[in-house]
């Protein structure tokens, strides 16, 4: 009976350590799981993992016909390191850079407003919609390596850099630009358009049927014609738009920055009041311009968007010199373990 005492005692003694060691192994883990420290602030292996599995959706999109590895292995020229290497290093310093952000905003003592937290919750429960409910979301955010927290971190980090950005070069600022200068780069660099979308695939990306690509194609000659005779297309927008981001003032198209580079030439094309059709692989665009400047369209969330971008250049350099300041350590030995050929969805 002793004897088989000392033998639980001795089972249980190691089983005891055993559950010690591992709970040591997994604080270790957790300590080393950030890619960057940027002074107290951690960037996880998680968001590195998300930002490098987007940016590899977009690097496989953008080069179709090629072979995986081949996209990964590009080079410009011998000396030159290899795109992926490139990448890697690029949606690291941009989660970085977030975070110096960050730590600038706390050192200025800077809030986020209660207006900014407002319109955040709309934007994040059209969002969660548009997953098709919180569960749905949560499964997507878990693909990514990310959490529902994370989800509105980005948010946040975004309203922070606003924030940032107008304490610096706001008419209030430490640098202010006054509303004509803002004005005169918005008339010089800017088009208004509203524009009728006939979508020619399903919301999975996926093309149509050929009836009803035909359907399509005979409705957006519809509204072009209808258009063309001059009928009122804020109308034609309520009655036949699927573009649901589009607002009731329609884009602000800037000549750097759009995501549809036809949409965007197309707008720069054209006289004020023309009517264009356009074709691109998603569906078809009935296109108008209208006044860049027009009082009743031209609202102060412009002006932000153009002030945005005006000043870019002058708030990357406020960033890069703060930067300079803190104490920022690379995780080495997990950054050369994730690499964007090798990292996979959930």
């Amino acid at each position: 009976m002793e004897r088989k005492a000392k033998a639980r005692r001795a089972i249980l003694f190691t089983l005891a350590i055993m559950m010690v060691l591992a709970l040591v192994s997994v604080f270790i883990v957790s300590r080393n799981s950030y890619v960057v420290m940027v002074e107290k602030e951690r960037i996880s292996d998680k968001l590195y993992r998300y930002a490098l599995l987007i940016a590899k959706e977009d690097a496989l999109a953008k080069y179709p016909n090629m072979k995986e590895e081949n996209v990964w292995n590009y080079k410009k020229d011998k000396n030159s390191p290899t795109y992926a290497s490139e990448i890697e290093e690029y949606e690291l310093n941009k989660l970085i850079r977030t975070a110096v952000i960050n730590q600038q905003f706390k050192k200025l003592g800077l809030e986020l407003t209660k207006e900014q937290d407002e319109l955040r919750e709309k934007n994040l429960a059209k969002r969660i919609e548009a997953y098709g409910g919180m569960k749905q979301a949560e499964k997507e955010f878990s693909k990514y390596h990310i959490t529902y927290k994370d989800f509105v971190g980005f948010y946040e980090d975004y309203d922070r850099y606003e924030l940032l950005f107008l304490h610096h070069f706001g008419v209030d600022g430490e640098t202010p630009v006054s509303f004509a200068e803002i004005d005169n780069y918005c008339a010089k660099n800017y088009a208004r358009v509203k524009s009728v979308y006939i979508p020619i695939v399903d919301a999975s990306g996926n093309k149509l049927t050929d009836e009803e690509l035909s359907d399509a194609k005979a409705l957006a000659n519809k509204v072009e014609n209808q258009a063309l005779l001059g009928n009122d297309f804020d109308e034609l927008i309520r009655l036949y738009n699927k573009d649901e981001n589009m607002t009731a003032n329609g884009y602000l198209i800037s000549k750097r920055y759009n995501t549809i580079p036809k949409y965007r030439e197309t707008a720069f094309s054209m006289s004020v009041g023309e009517v264009k059709r356009i074709q691109d692989t998603d569906g078809y665009y009935i296109v108008k311009k209208y006044p860049t400047l027009e009082s009743s369209m031209y609202t102060a969330a412009d002006r932000q968007t153009a002030l945005l971008e005006m000043k870019a250049k002058d708030f990357d350099n406020i960033i890069e010199k703060a930067k300079k300041t803190l104490d920022i350590k690379r995780n080495e030995v997990l950054l050369k373990k994730i690499t964007i050929e090798k990292v996979t969805y959930r």
